[in-house]
């Protein structure tokens, strides 16, 4: 399970390293549309339901992650959670992502 995560995981972000606790969107940048593609290709390789799972809570939407360090910087948008791998590895035992 370990192995085919972090294959998952780097088609989206390349060979950078990684742990349970790395954050995708504070420390890989994952955000918008990729965040939901590898969300989706996740959900369909692991067989775990994603339907419930609150996207705005941890990430921005494609139409600002052009703009994401003006946002920020003028402290305009509310800070996203982190999302980390961990709960990758938990959806995977439970079939569902919270």
């Amino acid at each position: 399970m370990r192995d085919e995560l972090q294959q998952l995981i780097e088609r989206f972000v390349g060979k950078e390293p990684f742990s349970s606790q790395t954050a995708l969107n504070k420390e890989l940048h994952i955000e918008g549309d990729d965040a939901e593609d590898l969300l989706v290709a996740f959900s369909e390789a692991f067989e775990v339901d994603i339907s419930n799972f609150p996207f705005d809570d941890y990430f921005y939407s494609e139409s600002k992650v052009p703009y994401l360090w003006f946002i920020k910087f003028l402290g305009l948008g509310k800070e996203k959670k982190p999302f980390y791998i961990y709960q990758l590895e938990t959806a995977i035992k439970i079939k569902r992502l919270l």
